[in-house]
This record gives C-alpha cells, sequence and structure tokens, in this order.
C-alpha cells in the first residue's frame, strides 16, 4: 500500500532526473526552456483537461456532487487567503509574493494527487479526485496565475480591469470552461478529436517535469536548502491546509470517502505548474522550482501518516 502510494512520487523524481542530467548536458538553454513552457500552457494542459473533464464526468455527477465543490473552493480560498497574511507577517519578498501564495495555497493533484489516492482508496476515489482537480486547477488559472503576474509588475489595474481578465482567461481556463459546457449541454466532441487531446495531454506531466530537472540542473544547491520561506510552504501544504480542509468537512454529511480524498488532496506537494507559469511570466521560477523538488521529498515522511490515519483512525 505505501509502496503504490509512493509510485507516483518517484515517476515524478525520475522525469525530474532526467531533465535535470539533460540539462547538465546542456541539452536545454534558454530558448528551449521558453519552448517547454509554451507547450504546457498553450498546448498540453488545455488538451488534457479538455479530455479528462469531458469523458470522467456526466452532467447529472456535476449537479449532484456541486456541494463538494463548494466545500473545497471554500477551503482553497481560505488556504490562499492565510498565505496572503503570512507573506505580510513575514516578510516575504515582494519579488516572491505571488509564487509563494501559489505555492503555500494550491496542490499538485493529478501528477501526485492522483496516483497516491488511487493508492489509498482505489478506483472509487477517481470522481473526488476530479473534483478536487477541478477546483484547485480554476483557482490556479484565475488568482494564483494574476498572483504570479503581479510579482514581476506586468500587470495594470485591478484584478477585474479588462486587460487583467483577458490575461486570466489562459488557455487552461478557456479549456475547463468550455469542458463544462459541454458536459452540461450532454454535448461530445468527435471521437478523433477526444483522442487527440489525449495525447497531447499526456506530454504535461513529461514536459512539466523536465523543466523542472533542467531549471535544478542551473542551480546552485544552496538554493534547495531549507529557510523561512520554504518552511513556512511546508507547514502550509502538509499541516495548514489539510487541517482547515478536515475542518470544514466535519460539518457535512458528506460520504467518508470525499472527505478522506479531499483532504489527502488538501495535503499535496505544490503545484508543478507553479514553476512553469512564474518562468512564463518573469517570476522566481527558481524558488518555485526549488520547492518542487523539497515538497516532492518531504511528502515521503507525510505519505505514510495520510495511510497510517485514513486506513486505522478516520474511518
Amino acid at each position: 500500500m505505501i509502496l503504490d502510494a509512493f509510485n507516483g512520487v518517484l515517476i515524478l523524481i525520475f522525469l525530474i532526473g532526467v531533465g535535470f542530467i539533460l540539462g547538465k548536458l546542456k541539452w536545454f538553454d534558454e530558448n528551449s526552456n521558453t519552448l517547454l513552457t509554451r507547450l504546457v500552457v498553450y498546448i498540453s494542459l488545455p488538451t488534457f483537461m479538455l479530455s479528462n473533464l469531458t469523458t470522467s464526468f456526466t452532467k447529472e455527477q456535476l449537479i449532484q456532487w456541486s456541494n463538494g465543490f463548494l466545500i473545497v473552493i471554500i477551503s482553497i480560498l481560505l488556504t490562499y487567503s492565510i498565505g496572503f497574511i503570512i507573506t505580510k507577517i513575514f516578510k516575504v519578498s515582494p519579488e516572491r509574493k505571488g509564487v509563494f501564495r501559489s505555492l503555500f495555497g494550491l496542490s499538485n493533484t493529478i501528477f501526485v494527487g492522483l496516483p497516491v489516492n488511487i493508492a489509498i482508496f482505489g478506483e472509487k476515489a477517481l470522481p473526488f479526485i476530479l473534483i478536487y482537480y477541478v477546483v484547485n486547477t480554476l483557482s490556479f488559472w484565475s488568482i494564483a496565475t494574476y498572483d504570479i503576474r503581479c510579482d514581476c509588475k506586468d500587470v495594470k489595474g485591478s484584478i477585474l480591469s479588462l486587460d487583467n481578465i483577458k490575461n486570466i482567461f489562459s488557455p487552461p481556463l478557456i479549456a475547463f470552461i468550455f469542458s463544462v459546457v459541454l458536459i452540461m449541454l450532454e454535448l461530445s466532441l468527435p471521437k478523433f478529436i477526444i483522442d487527440g487531446c489525449k495525447y497531447l495531454g499526456s506530454l504535461t506531466t513529461p514536459l512539466s517535469t523536465l523543466f523542472i530537472g533542467s531549471i535544478l540542473s542551473t542551480m546552485n544547491f544552496k538554493e534547495l536548502a531549507l529557510n523561512k520561506d520554504s518552511l513556512l510552504i511546508i507547514i502550509g501544504r502538509f499541516i495548514l491546509s489539510p487541517l482547515i480542509t478536515y475542518a470544514f468537512l466535519t460539518l457535512t454529511n458528506f460520504p467518508i470517502l470525499m472527505k478522506q480524498v479531499f483532504v489527502v488532496m488538501s495535503a499535496m506537494p505544490v503545484m508543478n505548474t507553479s514553476a512553469i507559469v512564474a518562468r512564463r511570466y518573469g517570476g522566481d521560477y527558481k524558488f518555485a522550482t526549488a520547492m518542487n523538488a523539497v515538497t516532492l521529498i518531504v511528502s515521503f515522511i507525510f505519505i505514510p501518516i495520510y495511510i497510517f490515519l485514513f486506513q486505522y483512525v478516520f474511518k
């Protein structure tokens, strides 16, 4: 059970290692890293979302589990808001605040969260995994992406200004909205389009992890050392976020499996796409990259704890 749960983390570490080696061999440079970020943001992630959502949800399921979406929204927004307060109290660098809050408040839901939850709870957990994934991803491509852009002063006016709204509607967010419309109208795309999107979407994890490995190969290992900001993110990801989610879930009568999945999903490593977006908009992508590696390693400590709690304590 524990080895199965670690499988998703080990795969990511392996892929990052490949990117690290290729970076050291000088296969990647500034132009190739830029290409990787564009491929993820504009091609692979939107197609990944479109193919997964439209084939995993029905209209009835979206309506039936709408309250689950609401709880996840509240939990994520509260965690993100606490991250905002922490950046003020602990005086996080202005050039890093948006990246910090993104890492603090949002989880790696698919590339780590999915295999870990499947290993713990089985295939029956998939619908609840996707509910958390949808809200987490929507939050990232609306709030967090805007926040990261603010780090590099690439933003004019408020988040609701016309210019910023245009930027918020990124390709992944547009793909999400389009998918929901298709589901609610009970429409299906031609099979060749869905299959093509699956192939393109499957590139998301390899491209993201190769990019992270490539950036790690250019960094001094002192940049991976734990400091105030990284310790705060570890506390936020693995302790504060699941506690907040659990507190809200105690107020509901949701199925126990849904509650368990939501708590585990809220306690995953940082969202690896944060490094891609930070690189795309000129944010502190090296810090985001370092935290991807650090929280993946730290998850080896917490995953057995989750398994113990949900198998033997919180039944």
